[in-house]
């Protein structure tokens, strides 16, 4: 092989190599973001509740008045 094959070669390689580390900063990114949204969600649905727990508490006396 010449000179210029292998540094052919050698400059595919990098490249393909940078294409797959941008493909996972990529995937990263959307892992990231499902995860954040997903944990914002659950954070609001367990708000939910607890309030509407909180709410029961203290409305329980009256209930057994009535």
């Amino acid at each position: 092989m010449c000179i210029v094959d292998l540094l052919f070669t050698w400059v595919a390689s990098l490249r393909t190599h940078l294409e797959v580390n941008s493909l996972v900063k990529i995937e990263a990114k959307k892992k990231y973001e499902f995860l954040e949204s997903f944990s914002a969600i659950m954070d609001a649905h367990l708000r939910y509740f607890k309030l509407g727990y909180d709410l029961l508490s203290q409305l329980e006396p009256f209930i057994h008045q009535v």
